[in-house]
């Protein structure tokens, strides 16, 4: 069966962004009134697929990060003082957040705000009436960057730089390398090293 984020079609676009990128691919994605979340679905899909194919597995059906998309905003209602203080959102947003959710209406601001701070994401949302970008980071820890095609009040398509996905997974590798360095350096020294200090005070007692 095939996935309910999987997109239309793809195509590039020319759009310029505040992070230098000029090109990018578009991935049209169906138009049933969860197209935002279908376009994070999409993304989670491409770059955090151990996440979700662990939740594909857990929810099964054609839309398996649709209901978790909605249970993490519907989160909120249970636990609104900790998603304030960590995203800082004030109750008039999260209460229309979640009711639209409730009512089963499309995602709007409030809801792609909500999602960005529990993926730790920062969305860069592109308007093509105004030829403009809204930068949303609830949190300023977010290092993941998503980009999405927004037409006002109707429709959301998941954009991706080109050569992104690439580049990333290359400075994800160089950091995981550092790190593995970082930790061998910090580590004591070797037994055989310990070994051949203490024969060599045993050498030097003996003189």
């Amino acid at each position: 069966m095939t996935e309910s984020c999987e997109p239309k079609e793809e195509y590039v676009t020319l759009i310029r962004d505040d992070c230098g990128n000029t090109e990018f691919v578009r991935y049209a994605i169906a138009g049933d009134g969860n197209c935002g979340y279908h376009a994070i679905s999409l993304w989670l899909k491409k770059n955090r697929s151990d996440y979700y194919n662990a939740v594909a597995t857990a929810e099964g059906g054609s839309t398996p990060m649709l209901l978790h998309l909605k249970e993490t905003v519907q989160y909120v209602d249970r636990n609104k003082d900790l998603v304030k203080k960590n995203c800082g959102f004030s109750d008039e947003a999260l209460n229309r957040a979640m009711d639209r959710v409730k009512r089963g209406q499309w995602m709007e601001a409030e809801e792609l705000s909500i999602i960005c701070c529990a993926f730790n994401l920062k969305a860069f949302v592109y308007d093509p009436d105004s030829k403009s970008w809204t930068l949303v980071i609830p949190k300023e820890t977010a290092t993941d960057i998503i980009w999405l095609y927004n037409v006002p009040n109707s429709h959301f398509d998941l954009l991706e730089p080109i050569g992104y996905r690439e580049e990333n997974t290359r400075k994800k590798m160089a950091m995981a390398q550092m790190r593995r360095r970082r930790r061998a350096r910090s580590q004591p020294k070797n037994r055989q090293g310990g070994q051949q200090s203490g024969q060599q005070r045993g050498q030097q007692g003996k003189k």
